[in-house]
């Protein structure tokens, strides 16, 4: 993936193949690379992420796979949150 100014340009949302690839990207796992969740962000997408902004034309694709990587956090907290209230 290559940054042009902020925003990300490239390979954003290729497919992922095993899990071993990078959640953002789609590259296969080389190092150096970021276990998240069990899931794997390569350093080139971790400098996307931390530019990339809403006027980047691969915004939404970067959040929808954020939000892939986030789901089971969200989920956790949503029925800790029903185990607090019943």
């Amino acid at each position: 993936m290559q940054l042009g100014g902020s925003c990300a340009r490239g390979n954003i949302g290729a497919k992922q193949e095993n899990g071993r690839s990078c959640i953002i990207c789609g590259r296969p796992s080389q190092s150096p690379v970021i276990t998240v969740l069990d899931q794997i962000l390569c350093l080139k997408c971790m400098e996307t992420i931390s530019k990339i902004d809403s006027t980047c034309e691969n915004y939404t694709t970067v959040m929808e796979r954020l939000k892939i990587l986030l789901k089971p956090v969200l989920v956790r907290e949503l029925k800790m949150n029903d185990l607090d209230k019943g």
